[in-house]
């Protein structure tokens, strides 16, 4: 297994989101997410082939893409309401 596998925005995003829940100010979390999207792409550098410049702006990539994510679906989720069922 490849160590980049484990670097996904939803991977990221679960970091922060534990992060929140310790008491992250919600502000902060899509710097948290950016950071830790790039320091585990940067650590990946250690075990792959990649320079740091191309791990770092890979973390980048994936920290604003978790970002992004958890910000639509929040948007996209306060919106919907629930619907009542008729039999």
């Amino acid at each position: 297994m490849e160590p980049i596998t484990l670097l996904t925005p939803a991977a990221i995003i679960a970091l922060v989101t534990l992060l929140r829940d310790v008491g992250l100010p919600p502000k902060l979390a899509p710097f948290a997410a950016i950071g830790i999207g790039v320091a585990l792409s940067a650590a990946t550098q250690l075990w792959g082939d990649n320079t740091l410049w191309q791990a770092a702006t890979h973390g980048l990539q994936l920290g604003l893409a978790a970002s992004g994510i958890y910000d639509a679906a929040r948007l996209v989720g306060g919106k919907l309401q629930p619907t009542e069922r008729t039999p």
